[in-house]
């Protein structure tokens, strides 16, 4: 009866749901929509493709994740539970705990989860992400990897160069472009086609060892400027968090219909936050956000 109940309640909510995840006891359901009869709380949906992964996360601290959600039998339902977003030195994680099936004896499991409003990116350990789930129903999104970058200066520690690369500023974590200092660096990024939207993972994240996020220094203040007419440009002030942060380049001056094909931009550091340990500048990701918006 639970599941059937969860099932009907999943089912109207695929229709017209939409907002921003947030930690439970400060969640804003603003555009929520649900069927009262059988879900009274908000849920907010977020859909891995590629893992065929379904997340439905309501108010009430209650998680459903599902499978086989598009193969056209139905769903199948594969783990119940409820979930708990705990901060460590600023870097968020999230913990389910699954109902238990013959006992009263929760099963947990921890990620640690980096979103922003549209997607949320869940690791298990310091490799590729277990998950990279969006929010948007119509013109899902996809994160990118950056085509070309390089960068004004690299940090380098024995062995290990911490160089800015397509890769190392992918969705890996432990992998980050780190300089000694940082202000007046920058990015020099090649951009092809028609993005128009960077998503932005600051600091030296790492699953085991999440004070290194504080330890080291965060970008605070940037300059994007379009390398063709360095006097297009736009200032951006970031949060204090490795959450993936949006940068809208519209404000450059293009339009989405006007955009050449092949153009770079340069993301000049002009004010950091300084590490409690060490004065290395560390960015963890830079990608772009790919959808079918107009």
């Amino acid at each position: 009866m639970r599941q059937k109940k969860h099932l009907a309640a999943l089912a109207c909510l695929f229709f017209g749901l939409s907002g921003a995840f947030a930690c439970p006891g400060c969640m804003a359901w603003d555009d929520a929509a649900w069927c009262a009869d059988e879900n009274p709380a908000p849920v907010r949906w977020y859909v891995d493709r590629n893992a065929d992964a379904t997340f439905a996360f309501s108010d009430d601290n209650r998680v459903t994740v599902s499978n086989a959600f598009w193969d056209g039998g139905g769903q199948v339902f594969s783990k119940l539970g409820t979930y708990r977003i705990e901060y460590k030195y600023g870097v968020p994680f999230i913990r389910f705990y699954w109902d238990a099936h013959n006992s009263s004896r929760a099963i947990g499991e921890r990620f640690l989860m980096l979103r922003n409003e549209d997607f949320m990116v869940l690791y298990r350990d310091n490799t590729e992400p277990a998950f990279v789930a969006f929010r948007r129903w119509e013109g899902q999104g996809l994160l990118s990897p950056l085509q070309a970058v390089t960068a004004s200066a690299t940090l380098t520690e024995g062995h290990l160069h911490y160089a800015a690369s397509p890769a190392r500023l992918g969705t890996h974590i432990n992998r980050v472009w780190a300089v000694e200092g940082g202000v007046g660096e920058h990015l020099h990024i090649e951009r092809f086609g028609w993005q128009r939207e960077l998503a932005l993972s600051i600091g030296y994240v790492h699953f085991s060892r999440p004070y290194l996020f504080k330890a080291n220094a965060r970008p605070k203040r940037l300059r994007i400027s379009y390398s063709g007419d360095i006097s297009r440009f736009m200032e951006v002030e970031l949060a204090d968090t490795p959450q993936y942060q949006v940068i809208s380049l519209e404000p450059l001056g293009f339009a989405s219909w006007g955009w050449r094909i092949a153009e770079s931009i340069i993301i000049e550091i002009l004010e950091i936050r300084p590490g409690f340990r060490y004065n290395h500048l560390c960015i963890n990701s830079v990608m772009w956000i790919i959808d079918n918006r107009p």
